[in-house]
């Protein structure tokens, strides 16, 4: 009889976010990494997700924006805030360019 601890089942916040950003085309996470993102970065590099890291959170948002309206797919940043601060996820959509006549 199969443990519950190693239930196929069971899953957990990472694993959803991962499953969420390749249903949605996103191949690249940009982001700062520190102690709560780890992980996530960690399980989408073993998922194929490719992770590129910087210094500045700044950078990374840039970053994910310029790659989002290049490629006209979801471009995903993630950063870490210290002391009791809360981890945030951008994910970035841009429209597409529009025409004007």
């Amino acid at each position: 009889m199969a443990d519950k601890t190693n239930s196929p089942l069971m899953t957990n916040g990472f694993h959803l976010v991962v499953d969420a950003l390749k249903l949605n085309g996103v191949d690249t996470i940009y982001g700062v990494a520190g102690i709560p993102v780890t992980d996530l970065a960690r399980l989408a590099q073993a998922s194929g997700i490719r992770y590129i890291g910087f210094r500045h959170e700044q950078s990374a948002g840039n970053a994910a924006a310029i790659s989002g309206y290049l490629t006209q797919k979801p471009a995903f940043a993630s950063r870490f805030r210290r002391l009791a601060s809360s981890t945030a996820w951008w994910p970035w959509r841009t429209p597409p360019p529009t025409v004007s006549q």
